[in-house]
């Protein structure tokens, strides 16, 4: 009967401290699942004090704020060549209303036919 109940208090206490263990573990875990590139800012997980946690933590930031650096830097780019197009077909364009071309797209297997009328 004393077994019985010694076994049974030590069950519990194991549960208590297995569960307390984990616990900063799911939360970082949550955090994660919830993190989101379009945030634009890595998340911030919690310092658990348990060595091979944070060392997790940390695999985990690293490459994810490459990623969002990576990101903002592709942003950026495609915004820069955007802006750079704009020149050269705005310029293109002025040409073509000068001189009154008009384009003519003809259907029969990406046949274009471009002709100038002056």
């Amino acid at each position: 009967m004393l077994a019985t109940l010694t076994l049974a208090i030590l069950l519990a206490v194991n549960q208590r401290v297995a569960k307390s263990g984990w616990q900063p573990f799911f939360h970082n875990l949550k955090i994660i699942e919830q993190f989101s590139v379009t945030a634009q800012q890595p998340e911030q997980l919690n310092n658990t004090g348990i060595s091979e946690f944070d060392l997790l933590n940390d695999v985990v930031t690293g490459p994810t704020r490459q990623i969002i650096s990576d990101l903002q830097d592709q942003k950026q780019f495609s915004e820069d060549v955007s802006h750079e197009l704009q020149t050269p077909l705005g310029t293109v364009q002025k040409i073509c209303d000068l001189n009154h071309l008009t384009i003519e797209y003809f259907s029969n297997d990406n046949f274009h036919c471009f002709k100038l009328q002056i």
